[in-house]
């Protein structure tokens, strides 16, 4: 990624120039197409038309995961943290075997855009990546992506609870905090059944 960065750097203009000859060979092979159009059939047409803007289409979804990449690699260098944008499978199977409520689920399993910083703010240090995994197969497979944020508390917490992200707040009477601005952004779930669990959490 750093080799990346450097490059392009150096180069600003390649992206455009190789994304002007690539969707220039699928317009040359549309024009030719049209001097045959009557001698081909329309299925042979379009099989050939797709297969020429292939290269252009992959090539595009690549640059934006490297430019998504070399965003957040400059974000992380102003603020000093630490970034690895790929896979680390030996560092799953630790994360899967510690945390295995957080990191056990489905298969082909993943951990990306790796973060390791502190807040400025409180000087609290955190570690933070994207988790995918699979669930079913075939027409009933399905692909997850959740943002995983890790950061150690001041105190022992004296039960198990998650912390979701609150997209709509539909809850009604739910665990709270102090912080107004917290309690409108997450929402502190417990799988436990302890009578005192929830007293436990916040206390």
């Amino acid at each position: 990624l750093q080799k990346d960065l450097e490059y392009y750097q150096k180069h600003p203009g390649r992206i455009s120039e190789v994304k002007t000859l690539l969707w220039g060979f699928t317009v040359i092979v549309f024009l030719v197409l049209l001097l045959f159009i009557r001698e081909l059939d329309f299925g042979v047409t379009f099989m050939f038309l797709i297969l020429s803007a292939v290269p252009a289409i992959i090539y595009q979804f690549r640059i934006r995961e490297l430019q998504q990449n070399l965003a957040l690699l400059m974000v992380c260098r102003q603020k000093k943290w630490v970034f690895h944008a790929d896979n680390q499978p030996a560092r799953l199977s630790k994360l899967e075997r510690m945390y295995a409520d957080v990191f056990n689920f489905g298969h082909s399993r993943t951990i990306t855009d790796q973060i390791w910083g502190r807040d400025e703010s409180s000087g609290t240090s955190f570690w933070r990546t994207t988790f995918k995994y699979v669930t079913g197969s075939g027409k009933h497979r399905s692909t997850h992506h959740k943002s995983i944020y890790m950061l150690p508390l001041s105190k022992k917490v004296l039960a198990p609870f998650f912390v979701i992200r609150e997209l709509l707040n539909l809850f009604g009477k739910r665990l709270k905090t102090e912080s107004e601005e917290f309690n409108s952004l997450f929402r502190i779930s417990t799988k436990s059944n302890e009578p005192d669990s929830k007293m436990l959490i916040l206390k």
